[in-house]
């Protein structure tokens, strides 16, 4: 009892110290990388602060706000760890992807989204729960992040790929839900020297076009893009070169001077 007095000062300046940290890093925009952390730490300061002024008035309550303080700070860095693990584990399969495509003396590589949170769109596992828009949107902002992390691919390809799968009886992809997300998908491809693929398994499924659309290819060049080639994704002879043609003149008709190809990883 008679070393509170010194204990609450301490507690004091270090609620101090750690609130003036706080908005430091508020105003320089740090924050925003530990914003649950600061939220948890807070909350267990009020905590802490409550249980010390409990302590002259309510000695029943001793303990108890402490107790919770100390739950949320371990709740919150449990979060934070996992966060932190994910993070180091993302870090680690792009440098194992980056090191394997450097091994070998490729010319081409296209950068190609078939899965999201280790869930093949194949078998449908990830639409379950999900509504068309919310699996579309999670689609193209997956799409986006991996744009931008990556650099170890030339072109990305068939950008309207989850079309193709979904429990939805009109699968059909409404861009202009989205556009925001795939203007900046075609703006990172742009600034990074990155070009798109329109694949023509698309024909397949849309009956019209490939993958993307060609609203979408059109798009892409009034943005500045320049960068565009033609794949089939044959996975059969019968079907190589399928629509190439098709493809080609539509390039011509929107404005493209050729068809992109790439020796040793470098533009023709």
């Amino acid at each position: 009892i008679q070393t509170l007095p010194a204990a609450h000062v301490v507690l004091a300046l270090s609620f101090v110290v750690i609130a003036v940290t706080f908005i430091k890093d508020i105003r320089s925009g740090a924050a925003s990388e530990y914003h649950l952390v600061l939220v948890g730490m807070v909350i267990a300061m009020i905590s802490v602060v409550i249980e010390a002024a409990s302590v002259y008035f309510v000695v029943t309550l001793s303990g108890v706000f402490t107790g919770i303080g100390l739950a949320i700070l371990l709740f919150v860095n449990i979060i934070r760890t996992i966060k932190n693990v994910r993070n180091m584990e993302q870090k680690r399969q792009k440098e194992e992807i980056e090191k394997l495509i450097q091994s070998y003396p490729f010319d081409f590589v296209i950068g190609s989204i078939h899965v999201i949170h280790h869930t093949e769109f194949y078998y449908g596992e990830f639409f379950k729960g999900k509504t068309k828009e919310q699996a579309h949107r999670e689609f193209f902002e997956e799409t986006l992040k991996c744009v931008k992390a990556f650099d170890c691919f030339n072109v990305l390809g068939h950008l309207d790929y989850i079309v193709r799968y979904g429990p939805y009886e009109d699968k059909t992809v409404d861009h202009q839900k989205y556009q925001d997300i795939m203007d900046e998908i075609f703006k990172t491809l742009i600034q990074k020297g990155k070009g798109i693929e329109v694949n023509t398994s698309g024909y397949r499924d849309l009956k019209t076009c490939g993958f993307p659309n060609f609203e979408q290819v059109q798009r892409y060049y009034d943005l500045g893009g320049r960068i565009i080639t033609i794949g089939t994704d044959s996975h059969t002879s019968d079907r190589v070169g399928e629509n190439c043609l098709n493809v080609a003149k539509k390039y011509q008709e929107i404005g493209f001077d050729d068809v992109s190809t790439f020796t040793q990883r470098k533009r023709d």
